[in-house]
């Protein structure tokens, strides 16, 4: 029988921990009996064992005991269908899984390497906001990286991600790696599935001219597309008159989502409205028949020639939008051009338009622009930060954002298939005969989100009993005020010349109550009431002292006298710090846990340590409005 110190992990067994590798038939029946005597030796204690001996023969029985893990008679299928859910988990789409997923022994690495699928999603090149130039061995690693995965994938689709920016200097040097890289991609176009590519505009002819022929994209499904400009040349001058023609993607047989953007790359010694500014006009053309997701976001100043057309020029221009199911554009300044077409058209399938029109258009050009529309399907409407004050709101001569928009449901026939609807909110209706109107024709909204009504519009969502019931279904409101009223009070007074009425607590409370009791035909409750605010200036504080504003302070409030009072038993300096652990470690965005951070036990297990202290605060006697506002 040996002795315990005798006991040293063979090499046999240092080789299957090293490789992680499962023993052999054979090797199994020889590690079973020296795991049978060695846990017999361990059982009988020696007297000549000294500690040290005793350490190493128990780790040498748990090395032992690990060998002969089931985890490691996985075979390499399973591994493979495992790390599928991990390459292709939309958290894990701005890294490289399969780099770490290789790392962690020779077999996971075999499994891998050896399954074509996985390298299909290409590792992310991002080189946003380059400072410096880019060096001959970063630009070696980049490319090699990226022929490692074409030439692992085999013949599969890929997605692939590519973003460039930088100073108009930089990017000067840079240009022949940026060429270079976006010429590995465009090689292997008839392969693309899905490609984000945000590129300076003054390198899209020179790097995606060969897509232009027929065959280079007959796989491609989803395009994002970003093109960037310098406000000022390098004289700090405005950049001079220019057309960006984008029609590379035009002949793509499958594309089916498509986002476009335009952004201005900003100098921090200029005024932001010179960083918006640029002369330059994009012409972009997408096969629009065959269209059903389409997102745009232009930041620089009104230069979008094709992009918002849902209403083409003409009769045949660029086909018909049949497919079209969501659209949502975005544009902060500019100068659209209204088409000529006073005919309307229909968009059959359209269920969620979103439109947040900057100072595009006047309001009441807009307004009938949007009001050619036929969406019978549409189930979401959004349309705010526009221009909609541009003509006097009590000049009957003009039409109101509500009466556009009921003019559209009423025309569209959608009024059952409606459940979303979101107006601007510096905006609202001429009346209450207007809202009531536009609710009326609505009855299955279930979310309304809106500029903060005043007491006689508010009294329109109040249920009475006898009285026809306006939005039966509703389940969320949302009331927003705009920035004007978070500002100080000389600037509400320069902006307006006087202060903007805000709704009284107890009439919000009314409606409140009306939708939340019990009624006999079991009609759905309001479920949630949001209260939004938005500060020119950022700062938290001032959104919560407006929510405050809008709920206290009124003595018909349901509360007793005296019960917003803060509470003496509460340690508010512990909640605080508390507070503060939450916001810096448990952000989606940003922190100490990015983006998948879901999947970190850690996480996991210090958000539970930080919800255990915070059962433990005495909270009798402090009111739930306190603890609201403590935690904001």
């Amino acid at each position: 029988m040996k002795q315990l110190g005798d006991f040293h992990t063979p090499n046999a067994i240092d080789r299957l921990l090293e490789n992680n590798e499962p023993p052999s038939d054979e090797e199994r029946v020889e590690i079973l009996s020296m795991l049978q005597d060695l846990k017999a030796q361990l059982e009988r204690p020696s007297r000549n064992a000294n500690e040290t001996q005793s350490l190493q023969a128990n780790s040498t029985y748990q090395s032992v005991l690990s060998v002969l893990s089931f985890v490691r008679c996985i075979p390499i299928e399973i591994w493979q269908r495992v790390f599928e859910f991990v390459v292709f988990d939309p958290t894990m789409k701005d890294r490289d899984p399969l780099r770490t997923l290789s790392r962690v022994s020779r077999r996971w690495e075999g499994a891998a390497s050896t399954h074509q699928i996985l390298w299909s999603i290409l590792p992310p090149v991002s080189l946003l906001n380059t400072a410096i130039p880019i060096v001959p061995s970063q630009h070696s690693a980049l490319r090699s990286r990226l022929q490692l995965f074409l030439s692992r994938s085999g013949s599969n689709n890929i997605d692939f991600q590519c973003f460039y920016s930088s100073s108009e200097d930089v990017w000067r040097t840079n240009r022949t790696v940026l060429l270079d890289i976006l010429n590995t991609f465009v090689e292997v176009s008839h392969r693309w599935r899905e490609a984000v590519i945000h590129i300076p505009a003054e390198v899209v002819e020179e790097a995606l001219a060969p897509l232009r022929a027929d065959d280079r994209l007959p796989r491609l499904e989803k395009l994002q597309l970003e093109l960037n400009v310098w406000a000022l040349d390098r004289e700090g001058l405005r950049q001079q008159s220019r057309v960006v023609k984008v029609d590379h993607f035009s002949n793509a047989p499958n594309l089916r989502h498509v986002t476009v953007n335009t952004s201005v790359i900003s100098v921090p010694a200029f005024p932001i409205h010179i960083l918006e500014d640029n002369n330059t006009v994009f012409n972009f053309h997408l096969p629009w028949p065959q269209i059903e997701i389409f997102k745009s976001r232009i930041a620089t100043i009104g230069r979008d020639e094709n992009s918002y057309r849902l209403i083409p020029e003409h009769e045949t221009d660029s086909g018909p939008r049949d497919r079209l199911r969501e659209v949502v554009y975005h544009v902060r300044n500019g100068s659209l051009t209204i088409p000529n077409r006073t005919s309307p058209i229909t968009l059959s399938s359209l269920v969620k338009l979103t439109l947040r029109m900057g100072n595009t258009y006047p309001g009441d050009i807009f307004i009938r622009h949007l009001s050619r529309l036929i969406l019978p399907s549409l189930v979401e409407l959004e349309v705010h930060e526009g221009n909609f004050i541009h003509r006097p709101v009590d000049d009957m001569r003009w039409p109101t954002l509500y009466e556009g928009v009921a003019t559209l449901v009423r025309q569209s026939g959608c009024s059952d298939s409606l459940r979303r609807l979101r107006l601007d909110e510096k905006v609202g209706p001429r009346s209450p005969d207007e809202l009531q109107e536009l609710l009326f024709i609505c009855p299955s909204l279930e979310h309304l989100d809106v500029r903060v009504l005043q007491d006689h519009e508010l009294q329109v969502l109040r249920r009475d009993a006898n009285l026809p019931e306006l939005l039966p279904n509703l389940k969320v409101l949302s009331l927003r005020w705009p920035a004007e009223y978070t500002y100080s009070e000389s600037y509400i007074l320069f902006l307006r010349g006087r202060k903007p009425a805000l709704v009284k607590p107890s009439t919000l409370w009314e409606v409140v109550q009306s939708r939340i009791s019990t009624s006999a035909q079991q009609q759905p409750r309001l479920q949630e009431v949001r209260l939004l605010g938005v500060s020119s200036s950022k700062e938290e504080y001032e959104v919560l002292n407006a929510q405050m504003n809008l709920l206290i302070g009124d003595s018909a409030w349901p509360f007793p006298a005296g019960s917003w009072a803060a509470s003496d038993t509460l340690d508010y300096e512990g909640l605080s710090q508390l507070r503060t652990a939450l916001q810096k470690k448990f952000k989606p965005f940003g922190g100490k846990y990015p983006t998948g951070a879901h999947v970190n036990l850690m996480l996991h297990w210090e958000m539970d340590g930080i919800m255990r202290k915070l059962e433990e605060f005495d909270l009798e006697g402090c009111k739930g409005v306190i603890l609201a506002v403590s935690l904001f």
